[in-house]
């Protein structure tokens, strides 16, 4: 294998570690949409951070919840 040969591999390599980086950042995107962190899909009353990233939330109803950003 030559060094023209290994640029092309490496190149190519880089190409689909873009592309999987973004059909991976897409599919977090179109599966957010769905999350919802109180049942029936309503929206939090209140909000409280209890550290180390995570968050609290109190939905209608007493419905109490942790949740995070990702789906």
């Amino acid at each position: 294998m030559n060094a023209r040969d290994r640029k092309h591999v490496l190149v190519g390599l880089a190409l689909v570690c873009v592309a999987l980086f973004g059909l991976g950042i897409a599919y977090w995107i179109v599966a957010g949409r769905h999350h919802h962190l109180c049942p029936g899909g309503k929206t939090p009353i209140a909000q409280q951070d209890v550290g180390m990233g995570q968050i609290v939330y109190k939905c209608p109803g007493g419905y109490v919840t942790t949740g995070s950003f990702l789906p």
